[in-house]
């Protein structure tokens, strides 16, 4: 568990930075959409990672952040307050990760003074001294702009299926559920494997090992978990074996569905990721819960 959790904190970290730097943009233009969409994504991650891991204060900051990024979004547009509240929804984050990190959190008084004190220049005793006229000290604001920028990471949801190793983007999971009934519904097409009641939703619920015609592995298992994903406000459940963790993978680290040559048909994957485990079939969760397709 702490393992994941490192990589939890590792990718809300990167998440933090993107939404500081689309912010510094939408100061200029609060018009721009997508950006607001690239916030509210970085968000909504950051908000279903806490969820799926039980960071429960994570989560409820997000949840009010993320909220409020949806009523501004339906607009297509933010007014300038409105982005002044997305950085202070970003400070309030922020905050509330380093508490769950155990980290401490200085107070602005003390950052001041420290800053100060970092970039004060160091006056030499003789000035008359040669010295006094060596080139400036390079402050840390000047180291800072040679820092190359991390590859943008895409997080997932990782389960196993028939002793394979998979992942859903995490963007599209909405909560894990283990042990539902699920009740059966004749003449619905075989990988169906009938309804289940959600907090008074009722939605579909597809048997994967069906969907994308696997055998083997555990074969039978009476308790499997159910991945709740949402497309388009169309919520799915889909029966997995075991849902094993989140992994964060940089685009460079995933290949094309087109170098994979196994049975899955290659219209369900997303792309083959490299993990330090192995491959992992990353799978295109909006072409496996497609709100279109007939279940009939």
């Amino acid at each position: 568990m702490s393992d994941i959790l490192s990589e939890f904190f590792e990718d809300t970290q990167a998440h933090l930075e993107q939404i500081e730097e689309h912010l510094l943009k939408l100061e200029s233009d609060p018009a721009q959409i997508d950006l607001i969409n690239e916030v509210f994504r970085s968000v909504h991650s950051i908000k279903g990672n806490a969820g799926l891991l039980g960071v429960l204060e994570i989560l409820s900051i997000g949840e009010e952040y993320e909220n409020f990024l949806e009523s501004v979004r339906e607009r297509g547009s933010a007014t300038p307050e409105e982005v002044n509240e997305m950085i202070e929804s970003l400070d309030k984050l922020k905050v509330v990760v380093q508490k769950e990190r155990g980290e401490s959190i200085p107070a602005p008084e003390e950052t001041v003074s420290e800053t100060e004190t970092s970039v004060e220049p160091v006056q030499s005793e003789n000035p008359e001294s040669p010295q006094s006229s060596s080139t400036p000290v390079e402050t840390g604001s000047d180291v800072k702009e040679h820092v190359v920028p991390e590859e943008k990471k895409i997080t997932f949801l990782t389960f196993t299926l028939a002793g394979e190793k998979y992942g859903l983007e995490i963007v599209k999971v909405r909560e894990i559920i283990l042990r539902e009934l699920v009740t059966h519904v004749p003449n619905t097409k075989p990988f169906v494997d009938g309804l289940m009641n959600l907090r008074d939703q009722v939605i579909p619920v597809f048997d994967l090992r069906r969907r994308l015609d696997i055998s083997g592995g555990k074969a039978e298992v009476e308790e499997r978990n159910i991945i709740v994903v949402e497309i388009a406000k169309v919520t799915t459940g889909i029966k997995v074996d075991d849902v094993t963790g989140i992994v964060a993978l940089p685009m460079s680290r995933v290949a094309s569905p087109k170098e994979f040559y196994g049975s899955v048909p290659t219209n369900y994957i997303l792309g083959i990721g490299r993990t330090p485990d192995g491959p992992m079939i990353l799978l295109d969760a909006d072409t496996l819960c497609d709100p279109e397709e007939l279940l009939y």
